[in-house]
């Protein structure tokens, strides 16, 4: 088994195009929005790929530093709690174990700092 790890930075308009994020839109293969359903992200370009991992460990590893750096531009403040965070990222290596996928999302401020 391995693991591929991918994220997306984008204004909220654009994610809201939902059919723009379906495969039978014309585009899909070639935008880099999210698909709706994780799985999907498999048909993008492999370039979108973020790292790919053996282990769950590993590939939570990744999903908890992403959050940490991030984590001060959320917008909710709940959000951006550390034990919340920590929560994320064991549930994140439990689910990978067992071979179900992790998608998580946060608005943030200020994304053109990005």
């Amino acid at each position: 088994m391995h693991i591929h790890g991918y994220a997306w930075l984008g204004e909220k308009p654009a994610f809201d195009k939902e059919g723009d994020r379906r495969p039978e839109h014309p585009g899909f293969s070639y935008s880099e929005l999210p698909p709706m359903q994780t799985a999907h992200w498999l048909l993008k370009p492999s370039p979108l790929i973020r790292g790919t991992w053996e282990e769950p460990k590993e590939a939570a590893e990744w999903l908890g530093n992403q959050l940490t750096e991030f984590a001060p531009r959320f917008a909710l403040q709940s959000e951006q709690d550390t034990t919340r965070l920590a929560g994320l990222v064991a549930s994140a290596v439990e689910r990978l174990a067992w071979g179900g996928d992790v998608s998580h999302g946060h608005y943030l401020r200020d994304i053109s700092r990005a």
